[in-house]
């Protein structure tokens, strides 16, 4: 009875079996454990070595998760097109890889999540993706891409999430994401794109539901058709140059229920800043709040739904509940973290 637990337990849990790369954890899925999901996170994988976990890994295979933490020695290694084996491969992760390009002979028609975020590539083509018809979630952030061609994305038709965040973009082709319909989750953080342009890729894209332009120097939205955009329940607008609450160009989100404006340079919340919309989060951190004498204005919450607020790292050393005016019955988390608040904090 001892024999035959512990077999099963062997069974279960593939770290135990001499195939499991020692640089890695393997772990069996269920229900029938013939599929594999593999984590290498202990760092100084070269080619070599990924070379050689990759051929002792089964046709099975459907996770792969090669990262490691700061404190671990680097990966450094080229993509390889040994990954074919595995065509029930359903999670892909390289992760700070150093990886410099990806190949156009990449053939995982079951793939449906990729993360290459933090590597070094500095081109994408549209063989790159053509072999991935089932890809649901892209990220390609933190690389060093400059300029994506038209129709890179064309065989992505089931895509719903991508993230170009924090290249070096400044320019976008024309129908850059034509025919993606399920998209749902665009960031474009960090790179320096022109408005114009950014407002080409809405006509192709009106289902988006979240949009990120955090830290990408925008000192107005005045001139950002959000109106093509009407969906949107997601906006993220922290580190940029704005000086006031976009209440205008807001209007036009009648969805909105988060919004990210921390890290700007706003300094007051006006009457009805936010009436049009639906918002249930909003960050207002690492602003210039409390640098006017009354940086709130009674009706600033008016007839929306807030449930969660951050104000800190502002600028307030008194702070009263009724400044909160409408939001004082629906808020249930509230920061004021960082502020320099003294006995008038009630």
């Amino acid at each position: 009875m001892g024999s035959l637990l512990l077999l099963l337990l062997l069974v279960y849990r593939v770290t135990a079996i001499t195939e499991c790369p020692r640089e890695c954890e393997c772990d069996a899925i269920p229900p029938h454990n013939a599929s594999w999901a593999v984590y290498c996170h202990r760092g100084g994988i070269n080619d070599t070595l990924f070379a050689d976990i990759l051929n002792r890994l089964p046709p099975t295979l459907r996770v792969l998760d090669v990262q490691a933490a700061s404190w671990r020695p680097p990966n450094k290694f080229k993509w390889s097109d040994n990954l074919n084996r595995f065509s029930q491969l359903k999670q892909l992760k390289l992760v700070r890889c150093g990886i410099p390009a990806m190949s156009r002979s990449t053939r995982l028609p079951s793939l449906e999540l990729l993360d290459l975020h933090g590597n070094a590539i500095e081109h994408a083509t549209m063989g790159n993706f053509a072999g991935m018809p089932n890809l649901r979630f892209l990220d390609l952030s933190h690389n060093h891409l400059s300029i994506l061609p038209t129709g890179v994305f064309t065989f992505l038709q089931n895509l719903k999430s991508l993230s170009l965040a924090n290249n070096s973009i400044t320019e976008l082709s024309a129908n850059l994401l034509r025919g993606l319909r399920t998209l749902k989750s665009l960031r474009l953080d960090g790179n320096r794109i022109p408005v114009k342009q950014i407002n080409d890729l809405f006509a192709d894209v009106p289902q988006l539901d979240e949009l990120h332009l955090n830290d990408c120097r925008l000192t107005s939205i005045a001139n950002l058709s959000l109106n093509d955009v009407a969906q949107l329940r997601h906006l993220g607008l922290a580190n940029n140059n704005l000086r006031t609450i976009p209440t205008r160009e807001l209007r036009q989100l009648a969805h909105l229920a988060v919004l990210d404006l921390s890290g700007n340079g706003i300094d007051e919340v006006g009457a009805c800043a936010f009436c049009s919309n639906n918002i249930s989060r909003l960050d207002l951190s690492h602003n210039r709040l409390g640098l006017v004498k009354q940086p709130f204005h009674l009706d600033a919450f008016r007839n929306i739904p807030l449930v969660e607020l951050d104000l800190s790292f502002n600028h307030m050393d008194d702070f009263h509940s009724s400044s909160l005016g409408w939001a004082q019955d629906t808020i249930r988390t509230f920061s004021m973290a960082g502020n320099s608040l003294g006995s008038e904090f009630v």
